[in-house]
């Protein structure tokens, strides 16, 4: 049987989803961490994928050229294109759905702290793993995530990533609950 790319997101309760009134502590590490590393972080592209808040946007985008944000809600879409910043784009995009990930371009930067939640199956996870990595890997990027999404259907860890990341020459490095996706 094919995958549907079904995907239980808060049991399918997107109405009441919280994420579009509280930042995830999570999401809240990642964005103090850019904070406190502006300048690594200055005129760069970004993808943030599950935009939740859009806080990613409103605090950094003076700092990156360029946030494109993903998102499987359409509140969190609506809340995005509400906003008004000019260098930040939201799609209504599944991740999980690599022929509609084929809009986005290259980016220096991804943020996904919930890399292997919501995901539909196991085969498309690694597809899209590989389709992030790529599209990072061009610009000699990075990307990161939380140790909060290692889990959903099925647990991670720094040596499965690490695994996946060097299929294209990167590795993972943790510092605190964060980790980065980088080349060697």
């Amino acid at each position: 049987m094919s995958c549907t790319y079904d995907i239980c997101f808060l049991d399918g309760l997107t109405t009441t989803n919280p994420f579009i009134k509280k930042t995830t502590s999570s999401q809240e590490d990642i964005d103090r961490y850019i904070a406190n590393n502006q300048d690594t972080y200055r005129d760069k592209t970004c993808l943030h994928i599950g935009t939740g808040t859009s806080a990613t946007a409103i605090i950094h985008h003076e700092l990156f050229k360029h946030i494109d944000g993903l998102t499987i809600d359409p509140g969190e879409l609506e809340l995005a294109q509400n906003l008004g910043i000019s260098n930040y784009t939201c799609y209504l995009i599944n991740k999980h759905k690599i022929e509609e990930l084929s809009v986005l371009g290259e980016y220096d930067v991804i943020i996904d702290n919930n890399i292997k939640s919501y995901m539909c199956c196991v085969e498309h996870y690694y597809d899209y793993f590989d389709w992030i990595l790529h599209s990072v890997a061009s610009r000699n990027g990075e990307i990161i995530t939380h140790i909060e999404g290692y889990s959903f259907r099925q647990n991670i860890d720094n040596k499965e990533i690490d695994s996946i990341a060097n299929r294209v020459q990167y590795k993972t490095y943790q510092e605190g609950n964060i980790v980065f996706i980088r080349s060697k």
